[in-house]
């Protein structure tokens, strides 16, 4: 009984044990899913949260994106409205320098016109009446000493008939040369570029020689062309007035194969043509060249003197 009591309470013991164990793995077991379900939430929210992130981000990039598209669409709209501005002040400038050149060749040919008419005029003034007046006088004279019985007054009569002769010839020649005077084909232009060249050497006491090599049509020359060449030598000219300090200035004209040449050449300081850097005014001068298709080369050194040489195509305009 003894022994069986002693199992009894064994067993009892055991029994406790093992419910105690069993409660104590249940515990843990809870405790184990609920941290796991911790962290599988956690795991969620941070996948959660990554993800709206990420579609933040996304979105961000694209809101960003587009607005630089539309910044950049903008900025060549802008561009491009200026270069047309710039076009058409260009092409408005072309139009009245036309205009502008139109306007001087007319009133040259208009000034032309009257020394013409002027020289007509008094082509028949001469012809017509002063000749004819001597004429008659002569004739008058020469029935006087028909008349005449003494031998001195027929000498006298004489050298006045013949001095009337002399007259009679030298105003008949300068007849004949003003009214066969014909208008230099090239005179408008090189006159208009004479004229400002003479100006400004009377402002400025500098010397200046225009040739031209060869014979040039200038009429056969666009308008655009001789507008833009008449700057360019405008520029030339106060370039060196500005700068070079030059006592004299050549201006040369020469064609060769339907290309124009056109050299610049003053006695001025000079510069150092080598430098990149240039100033307006060859800047300008570039510009309009390159207009024209053409080319221009600078050649100086210090001290001694600058030759602008131009070569401008003339294919477009004969």
């Amino acid at each position: 009984m003894s022994e069986l009591s002693s199992k009894a309470e064994d067993n009892s013991i055991a029994v406790k044990y093992y419910i105690k164990l069993k409660d104590s793995i249940q515990k843990n077991e809870r405790a184990l899913r609920n941290k796991y379900a911790r962290i599988q939430y956690e795991t969620d929210t941070y996948i959660q949260e990554t993800k709206r992130l990420t579609t933040q981000n996304v979105l961000i990039i694209i809101i960003g994106a587009i607005m630089l598209l539309i910044f950049a669409l903008i900025l060549v709209i802008r561009i491009q409205i200026t270069k047309n501005k710039i076009l058409r002040f260009e092409s408005e400038q072309q139009k009245a320098n036309e205009e502008i050149y139109t306007l001087m060749l007319r009133q040259q040919a208009k000034v032309e016109e009257g020394r013409l008419l002027e020289r007509h005029r008094i082509s028949e003034e001469l012809h017509d009446g002063i000749l004819n007046r001597l004429l008659g006088s002569r004739l008058g004279l020469e029935f006087l000493s028909m008349d005449e019985k003494e031998d001195q007054s027929k000498d006298n009569y004489g050298f006045y008939i013949n001095e009337i002769k002399s007259i009679e010839r030298e105003i008949r020649d300068l007849s004949h040369e003003l009214k066969n005077t014909q208008l230099d084909p090239d005179k408008d232009f090189i006159t208009i570029l004479k004229d400002y060249v003479n100006k400004q050497s009377n402002l400025h006491t500098f010397q200046y020689s225009i040739n031209q090599k060869c014979k040039i049509f200038w009429e056969d020359i666009n308008d655009y062309v001789k507008v833009n060449l008449y700057r360019i030598i405008q520029e030339a000219i106060q370039n060196i007035i500005k700068h070079a300090r030059a006592n004299s200035i050549a201006i040369n004209f020469s064609l060769n194969s339907n290309t124009l040449h056109i050299d610049i050449i003053d006695d001025g300081i000079g510069f150092n043509s080598n430098q990149k850097n240039h100033g307006i005014g060859l800047s300008n001068i570039e510009s309009r060249v390159s207009k024209l298709e053409g080319e221009f080369k600078i050649a100086s050194k210090i001290k001694n003197g600058t030759t602008l040489a131009l070569k401008i195509p003339l294919f477009k305009s004969l």
